[in-house]
């Protein structure tokens, strides 16, 4: 009988087990920033131009990256660490570029973990457009708050026949700043 019983639950358990782990996987999914493959991919968060620049500076950290043909990809749930140095007036362009190359647009959202940023002003910056100077003369550029909480949502055009669909993001920072904030890039489509 005791056999019959461990035989029983064993089966049910089987049965059981991977339904409730798929089911948890779907609660708990978010969709990839990047869409396709590493060597080819359809949708893309990437180190912008002045990236390396924003790095030597000590301004942003990435947790992790991944090499392409595409430059460096920034998988999705990366964390974005962005630490402002005292007294720096400055303007980033270019630091990240949101590229679709599908033939649908996409919708991808830019949030703010968390944030000790203190002493003086820090924004994030992000447009369709190639960004110049001062940023915050762009009428088209969204604008985030990098000194608290929060989050902007922005649709990445689909690419035309001269190329891909394209988000700059770009940062501004002014004052006796310190702390830092932690941010990350995912999608919703």
């Amino acid at each position: 009988m005791k056999i019959r019983k461990i035989a029983y639950l064993s089966t049910l358990f089987a049965f059981l087990l991977p339904a409730l782990v798929v089911a948890t996987v779907v609660i708990s999914y978010t969709y990839p920033t990047t869409i396709g493959t590493p060597t080819n991919p359809t949708f893309y968060v990437a180190e912008g131009k002045n990236y390396p620049t924003a790095y030597n500076l000590g301004l942003i950290k990435l947790s992790g990256s991944l090499p392409s043909k595409y430059g460096t990809l920034i998988p999705n749930g990366t964390t974005i660490t962005l630490t402002p140095v005292s007294d720096a007036d400055l303007q980033m362009l270019d630091v990240f570029v949101i590229n679709n190359t599908a033939n649908s647009q996409q919708t991808v959202t830019i949030e703010i973990l968390s944030s000790t940023i203190n002493g003086g002003s820090a924004w994030l910056y992000a447009t369709p457009q190639p960004q110049g100077f001062p940023l915050w003369s762009n009428p088209s550029a969204l604008k985030l708050s990098l000194t608290g909480l929060g989050y902007i949502t922005v649709t990445v055009p689909a690419a035309t026949s001269t190329g891909p669909g394209t988000y700059y993001i770009g940062f501004e920072l002014s004052g006796s700043l310190s702390g830092s904030a932690e941010l990350t890039f995912y999608t919703t489509t």
